[in-house]
């Protein structure tokens, strides 16, 4: 019989993007930090930290074409070793430096630029040109990706044959898919000018390559200038150019990303021309580690994703919720209030003023982004600009169950989930940060609901996800490692908590702040102890006892636990769409999996629970009313 394998969360900090100067490992300056980095790994492995992610920078591993450098890496990886850590390689194919939080500077190797414009006649053209009309020299331009994919493909071939004999003390392989390490155009980046935090950033489409892609794209969709025409009401036919926005301020302004047929396809046409390249460098990834001979098969392969929160939208104070929670407070209040007046009345007035002061105060300190409230949606064009959402289905913005615009992203990632050998692990960040981020800049951020509405959308989809944190300075704050933690799978009761791990952004900052130091502790002690829980779950639970049915084997002592059981199957059993039955028994949980004929479930008295049996298609719905032995409703 075969056991049940449940997922162990991970909890990982990243290194500093340099340790040192790797051309003068032997200088004092550099001394002094690898001294200071060892340290550092000794306080990680004391904490309890898994693994520490470290960049693998092009420029510093592949100077020259074919000759790859490994002297550097060779020391970083083996002192994290040697302290009995793993490390996390970032294949990162981006530029160090531009961004915020970078302290160093390693740029794209200059022959990879000498290469691509030799090959287009235009160096212009292999990099992301802005609405400004300035360049980006941070990635190679998603449009001209199948022209550098082999030198990537040699990148990742290099370290999989000079790491091969270290492979067991890899924890996961990450790999760059834009500026930044991250999937998404370079659209608030240092290259441009006013469009960083929290602005709308700038659309990154104008380079002539990149427009001549999209006039392709628009004829295969429309098959001919006319059929252009007519559904956007232009006059291609007669000369008027294909370009993205030519006047992006006013096209805005004008809400036509969303009023227009033009707009809406422009939109499909940026989001896909990024997860185009994504695909490209995915199927890649998992060629090279996850082929059968590969010395790397059965590592996880991650990439990441930002959380740009700005401009999402805000809560806005809900009058029939706020009554509601308040009539259940003053409810308690009335309650607990002692009875010291004898006069009826006169109680009845005191009580009254009690509670009216109650309201006034509370009311006065209201926070619709603590107490909740009525979502308004922001204009989302931050996450447009940097490719991350579309405006063809923004009747989807506001809806909790269709992924609030991350549908077709996530979709996406959903191809890679039954890869051979390796899992695909997607990485979000700003899991530390809160509503109403950013207010005194006008960030219009809800951060918090943002990360909750992409964890959720991502366990539809089937896609294994984990967090980061987006920026160092939150790690003090206790608040900051409270929101992380609560996005955590900590439970099976945890709703809308579907995070299966953590890395700590960065690894310098927990071991010398005090708190984050506590708190990291905390947070190791927590998924340390969810990790025994699944361990011990999975020890008294077997499975495949018959042709298409499931079994538990657990003692069910109470309610909770008879869940908990049920919904712990629901890994066994993700990949069918019907479940067509449960039966509770002397502690053994039975799902046909195959029969279209519901099964009856009995509890140990043997009468027949129909709710049970009426549930089908949704393995959760038929959960939630499983009945114990004892007859007892368990949700």
């Amino acid at each position: 019989m075969k056991k049940r394998k449940i997922r162990r969360l991970t909890i990982n900090v990243m290194a500093a993007l340099l340790v040192g100067d790797p051309k003068s490992p032997t200088s004092a300056a550099t001394l002094e930090a690898r001294a200071k980095f060892i340290k550092q790994l000794d306080e990680m492995k004391r904490l309890g930290v898994e693994a520490v992610s470290i960049d693998f920078w092009w420029g510093l591993i592949e100077p020259v074409e074919g000759q790859f450098d490994w002297t550097y890496y060779d020391w970083i990886v083996n002192a994290i070793i040697e302290k009995g850590l793993k490390f996390i390689p970032i294949l990162s194919f981006h530029q160090c430096g531009g961004n915020v939080g970078d302290d160093v500077y390693v740029p794209i190797p200059a022959w990879v630029w000498v290469k691509l414009e030799k090959l287009l006649g235009n160096i212009r053209d292999a990099r992301f040109v802005s609405e400004q009309g300035n360049e980006c020299k941070e990635y190679v331009s998603f449009w001209v990706t199948k022209l550098i994919l082999e030198s990537y493909v040699k990148v990742m071939k290099a370290f999989r044959d000079h790491f091969a004999d270290r492979a067991e003390h890899i924890a996961e392989i990450n790999v760059s898919l834009g500026p930044s390490g991250e999937l998404r155009f370079p659209s608030y980046n240092s290259h441009d000018v006013n469009t960083d935090y929290p602005t709308r950033g700038a659309l990154q489409c104008y380079a002539a390559h990149a427009v001549s892609a999209f006039q392709t794209w628009a004829l295969e969709k429309y098959k001919d200038l006319a059929g252009i025409d007519k559904a956007w009401g232009t006059n291609t036919v007669g000369g008027q150019a294909i370009r993205p926005p030519s006047n992006p301020a006013q096209f805005f302004n004008e809400s036509n990303q969303l009023k227009l047929q033009y707009g809406r396809d422009f939109f499909d046409w940026y989001s896909d021309s990024a997860l185009n390249h994504a695909r490209m460098m995915i199927n890649a990834a998992f060629e090279v580690f996850a082929a059968d001979d590969s010395p790397m098969k059965g590592i996880d392969i991650g990439v990441k994703v930002p959380g740009i929160h700005w401009l999402t939208g805000q809560w806005e104070f809900d009058a029939v919720e706020a009554a509601k929670t308040l009539e259940e407070e003053v409810s308690e209040l009335i309650l607990e209030t002692q009875i010291i007046e004898s006069n009826p009345a006169k109680y009845g007035e005191q009580l009254a003023e009690k509670v009216a002061k109650y309201i006034r105060e509370r009311l006065g300190k209201w926070d619709p982004n603590v107490e909740g409230g009525k979502l308004k949606i922001g204009s989302r064009l931050a996450e447009l600009a940097a490719g991350l959402i579309r405006t063809s289905n923004s009747e989807e913005w506001a809806n909790d169950s269709a992924g609030h615009g991350y549908r077709p992203l996530l979709k996406f990632f959903s191809e890679f989930k039954d890869k051979k050998n390796s899992r695909l692990v997607l990485h979000f960040t700003c899991l530390e940060m809160k509503d109403g981020e950013g207010a005194a800049l006008k960030a219009n951020s809800i951060a918090r609901s943002l990360v909750r509405w992409f964890g959720e959308e991502a366990h539809r989809q089937g896609v294994i996800i984990k967090g980061e944190n987006a920026v160092w300075w939150n790690l003090p704050e206790r608040e900051a490692w409270e929101r992380m933690r609560s996005h955590l799978l900590l439970s099976h009761e945890a709703q809308g908590s579907y995070y299966e791990g953590l890395t700590i952004l960065r690894m310098t900052h927990v071991a010398d702040n005090p708190v984050a130091n506590e708190e990291m502790a905390k947070t190791v002690a927590l998924l340390h102890k969810q990790n025994e829980l699944n361990e011990e779950e999975s020890e008294s639970e077997t499975t495949d006892v018959g042709s298409g049915s499931v079994v538990i084997n657990s003692v069910v002592s109470s309610s909770a636990e008879a869940l908990d059981a049920a919904m712990a199957s629901a890994v066994v059993v993700d990949a069918v769409a019907n479940i067509t039955a449960v039966e509770l028994q002397q502690g053994v949980c039975v799902l046909d999996v195959t029969s279209a004929t519901p099964v009856s479930a009995t509890s140990q008295g043997g009468e027949a629970q129909s709710d049970a049996s009426k549930q089908e298609g949704n393995l959760t719905a038929i959960m939630t009313t499983l009945v114990t032995r004892d007859g007892d409703q368990a949700a």
